[in-house]
């Protein structure tokens, strides 16, 4: 399934979920799924709602602190943390984790964002170290001519595309 969210204001809200095809020999009917969850539902329910106590126990005594700092959804990253822990999971583990989706979120905003596409073509083309000294009609013309030589994009059937280098600021700051 194809990632149906790729403004990065979204992604940043979410959890990308990478999945694997399941093989032909493992795939089942739902009606099968749906008898095998009603065996398992008071089970589920109840383990659920253990989780749930030991969550707000903690919450209760002022929750945990995260050490290198919040990201955009503190309180969610807080008692999933918590909820990890309660699980059985190692310290810090659900944060790590998360932590390594937020880069995926931010590389699937970058491929879908041509603009982003054409400023990281050309900070890679770019010695390190070197600063990036233009006006912003160089700076436009520039990332226009990379998306259309370079990345084989077609500027004018865009919309997002700036239409102006004064435009230009605007779309780099909603890309960042």
């Amino acid at each position: 399934i194809n990632l149906a969210a790729t403004k990065a204001d979204l992604l940043d809200r979410g959890i990308i979920v990478q999945l694997e095809r399941i093989p032909k020999e493992r795939r089942r009917k739902l009606q099968e799924i749906w008898n095998d969850f009603e065996i398992l539902r008071p089970k589920l329910l109840a383990y659920i709602f253990d989780i749930l106590v030991k969550v707000l126990q903690i919450k209760q005594k002022g929750g945990i602190k995260i050490s290198n700092g919040l990201n955009r959804m503190a309180d969610f990253e807080e008692y999933a943390e918590i909820i990890a822990r309660c699980m059985g999971y190692q310290e810090g583990e659900f944060l790590r984790v998360y932590q390594d989706n937020i880069g995926v979120q931010i590389d699937e905003a970058i491929q879908a964002n041509p603009l982003s596409m054409a400023v990281m073509e050309l900070m890679d083309n770019k010695d390190d170290g070197d600063e990036l000294d233009k006006t912003p009609t160089e700076l436009y013309l520039e990332l226009n001519d990379i998306a259309e030589t370079k990345l084989k994009i077609s500027i004018q059937k865009i919309k997002s595309w700036p239409k102006t280098p004064n435009q230009l600021s605007r779309r780099l700051t909603e890309a960042q």
